[in-house]
């Protein structure tokens, strides 16, 4: 309990920070208008094709919007690792505006019922695209962790609170004027979320558009997920829980009805109170601010989620279950906050919105497999057993895997060792604490025995090293004056900065150890802020090599 104020205090100035953050308060304003559009449009959607089509008209609505999500979605994703991320974010948000008034067009003018498919089924594949980039942009805009773990939860307060303006603006539309309208309305706040988008600072890419191969923009999110068991794990837990959501949309209904004895009513008077659940979540996620170890909120979240559906089923009550829901709904916020925070620590900024479009497509097939699954096991068990299968599974899940998560807090983090190296690197000055830490999880070990030559004056460079410690020389060109290097001091960046080869030879005088970082995320470090571009380039533009006898020494 004494560590309480402090937690709170940290809480509070992360916050602070986000909502100071220029950069974060408009993504997250452009965030709220994109998502209050999206709800309002679902409304609108399902009550033009149910007019149309009857309830098979909003099912075959239902799938066309998930399943082309469900596809697009990771293979696309990759746009947003090789573009700049917050012109990927407008250029989803003027599409989409577009496409939402081409809606407003085409039910306003009669069109047939397989048009506005048609239109809603592009519409849902743009629109997968932007919560990738979105949650890739934020590390690279937020200046702390705490401010980043802020950030995700006020994200997730906003999606939670959408739920709610998005239906209720539907709602007042349709009671005054028709379908088309809502679309309308749509696109106009899916143009001020635009706008709000071009202000948004440019970020500098780590892979410059037309470097990387189209295999490995396509498929680099499942690439990555399946080499790598650390994101893999949160990754499969976080579906784990959707295929469970996407389980109880369903179960609700039955359970309202069948178990709960309520009328066609009582399903949204459950479904508010899920809602509700998930907008106090959010509020909560708050309190993670400065969280050592956010495996831990999210290994208990999802159990605890379970837990509340197994209350409704050993008290199958109004009260209880409405009270049950809204600690399930709360569960989700803090889900959602936990696993896309570690994601984002844990994943290499080079891939991470490809990460994020596999786990973003996999969300919509999951949800939607848990959904087709919940009828056929309530007919063959029962609503009770149901729900106690739904929740056992995930507990058992969460149980089984979370033994792993250890292993990735650790990943989530910086090396203090890299991070102490960086420090020192005036290169790196102006770098924001996170993306300073984000950059030490890069730094990857180099042991040299002596007499190894590190570099080769003459041959390509593909990498800048900071020595931990040991002793090198830099072998001078003819006239020149050798140099000693040691612990802290730093090379390579020349062959970098000027797309030279290297300038000199620098080899190992005794058996030292190294910390090497790749071309495209020491150029993307260096020249994402001004101060940083000072400190290594001189007055005439080109790479400034260091003083002998400290810092830099080229290469």
């Amino acid at each position: 309990m004494e560590e309480r104020p402090g937690k709170v205090s940290e809480a509070r100035a992360g916050l602070a920070a986000a909502l100071a953050n220029a950069g974060v308060r408009r993504l997250q304003l452009a965030w709220a208008g994109c998502a209050s559009a999206d709800l309002a449009q679902d409304v609108a959607l399902a009550v033009h094709a149910f007019g149309l089509g009857g309830v098979g008209g909003v099912g075959v609505m239902g799938l066309i919007r998930s399943l082309p999500a469900a596809v697009v979605g990771p293979l696309a994703a990759g746009v947003a690792d090789r573009f700049p991320r917050q012109r990927v974010l407008l250029a989803v948000l003027l599409v989409r505006a577009a496409l939402l008034s081409a809606l407003a067009w085409a039910v306003a003018a009669g069109a047939p019922l397989v048009a506005v498919y048609a239109l809603a089924a592009v519409d849902s594949s743009v629109y997968t695209l932007y919560w990738p980039a979105q949650s890739a942009l934020l590390p690279e805009l937020a200046g702390s962790a705490g401010e980043l773990t802020a950030s995700n939860a006020a994200a997730t307060l906003l999606e939670n609170v959408g739920t709610l303006v998005g239906p209720a603006l539907a709602g007042v539309l349709l009671a005054v004027s028709g379908p088309d309208m809502v679309f309308v309305a749509s696109a106009g706040l899916t143009g001020a979320a635009a706008l709000m988008a071009t202000r948004i600072e440019a970020t500098p890419k780590a892979a410059p558009a037309g470097t990387e191969p189209a295999g490995n923009t396509l498929l680099g999110g499942f690439r990555s997920l399946l080499a790598d068991p650390a994101p893999r794990l949160v990754a499969l837990l976080y579906l784990a829980h959707t295929v469970c959501m996407g389980a109880l949309s369903v179960l609700l209904v039955a359970a309202a009805i069948d178990l709960l004895g309520l009328d066609d009513s009582g399903v949204g008077f459950l479904g508010a109170a899920l809602g509700a659940g998930g907008i106090a979540g959010s509020v909560a996620a708050f309190g993670l601010v400065g969280h050592p170890r956010l495996t831990r909120p999210f290994r208990l979240a999802l159990v605890s989620w379970a837990a509340a559906l197994a209350t409704i089923v050993v008290v199958p009550r109004v009260p209880v279950a409405a009270a049950a829901l809204v600690v399930a709904g709360g569960c989700t916020a803090v889900v959602d906050v936990c696993a896309l925070n570690v994601l984002q620590r844990i994943v290499p900024e080079r891939l991470l919105a490809r990460v994020l479009g596999v786990v973003e497509g996999s969300w919509w097939a999951m949800f939607g497999l848990g959904s087709l699954a919940a009828a056929p096991l309530v007919e063959a068990v029962g609503v009770r057993p149901a729900l106690a299968v739904t929740g056992g599974v995930l507990a058992a899940v969460s149980l089984l895997g979370g033994a792993g998560l250890g292993s990735v807090d650790v990943r989530a983090r910086a090396p203090e060792a890299q991070l102490a190296a960086l420090r020192g690197v005036p290169l790196f000055a102006a770098q924001p604490p996170l993306a300073l830490e984000r950059l030490a999880v890069e730094l990857v070990p180099v042991a040299v025995s002596p007499g190894e030559a590190v570099v080769t004056r003459g041959e390509s460079g593909d990498r800048f090293y900071i020595v931990e410690e040991g002793t090198l020389r830099v072998l001078a060109p003819q006239g020149g004056a050798d140099a000693e290097l040691g612990p802290g001091d730093w090379f390579g960046e020349i062959a970098l900065l000027d797309d030279v080869p290297r300038t000199a030879t620098v080899r190992a005088v005794s058996g030292a150890r190294l910390f090497a970082l790749d071309r495209d995320r020491f150029l993307a470090a260096v020249t994402a802020h001004p101060h940083n571009r000072e400190a290594a380039l001189g007055g005439d533009g080109r790479a400034r090599i260091g003083p002998l006898g400290g810092g830099g020494h080229g290469g």
